[in-house]
Parts: structure tokens; C-alpha cells; sequence
């Protein structure tokens, strides 16, 4: 989410969704990530801090490693679908807007399209 000129303010608190399908098998949270913008600093905000996935709102074919931070699609084959997972926590508020990071760790070569990521309201 952008802090594009004419952009209205992010006033509602934002938690991140990230849908694991197709190419992609794995990914890890990156709990602390700024934007690649030089002088960026999180803008203090209420509510719970982005440190992980919920394990208990997670898909059933996706696994949550221990710490929280990494998702795993339990299909071997990659056709089956119900990889979301989300974010336990607000998404960081910037000057230039929200934002959180993922690195995709797993892939199936063999797939041609990959995971859907994006935010969605308490």
C-alpha cells in the first residue's frame, strides 16, 4: 500500500495475507523489513506488532514453522489450492505508505505462476 499523491492516509489498522499457490511452496516473514526508500522509519501505531503468521488461521495443506515467521504448502504436487495465511500482527505504517516483506524460500519449477500477496482489515 502506496503513499502515492493523492492516496487517502492508512488510518485502519492493515494485517497482511499472503496466498501460497502454484510455483510458490515456502516463504518466510521478514518481521523489521523497511522499504527500500533511504531514511524510511516505522510511524508508532496501536495494536499488535507484525512478528509472524498465525498457525491457527493458516490452511489446512499449510504448516507454520515453530517461530511463526515461515509458511509451508504441504501439496507435493502444487495443484492444490487453500495456501492462505496471515500475518499476526499490523502491517508497518511508513512515510510513503504500509508495508511488510516475504522471501519466498521453496518453489515447484515446474508451476508457472506463483503466490498472491496483500492486506486485509482486522
Amino acid at each position: 500500500v502506496s503513499g502515492v499523491k493523492g492516496m487517502p492516509s492508512i488510518t485502519t489498522p492493515l494485517f497482511p495475507v499472503v496466498d501460497l499457490l502454484g510455483n510458490t511452496v515456502a516463504v518466510t516473514l521478514l518481521p523489521g523489513a523497511s522499504p527500500p526508500a533511504p531514511g524510511s522509519a516505522a510511524v508508532a501505531r496501536a495494536g499488535p506488532s507484525l512478528s509472524g503468521f498465525v498457525s491457527s488461521l493458516a490452511s489446512p495443506l499449510v504448516s507454520i514453522s515453530k517461530d511463526g515467521v515461515t509458511a509451508e504448502h504441504r501439496d507435493p504436487t502444487g495443484q492444490n489450492l487453500r495456501g492462505v495465511i496471515f500475518g499476526n500482527g499490523n502491517v508497518p505504517i511508513f512515510e510513503a505508505g504500509a508495508y511488510f516483506e516475504v522471501e519466498v524460500r521453496k518453489v515447484h519449477s515446474a508451476e508457472p505462476d506463483g503466490m498472491v500477496i496483500g492486506v486485509t482489515k482486522a
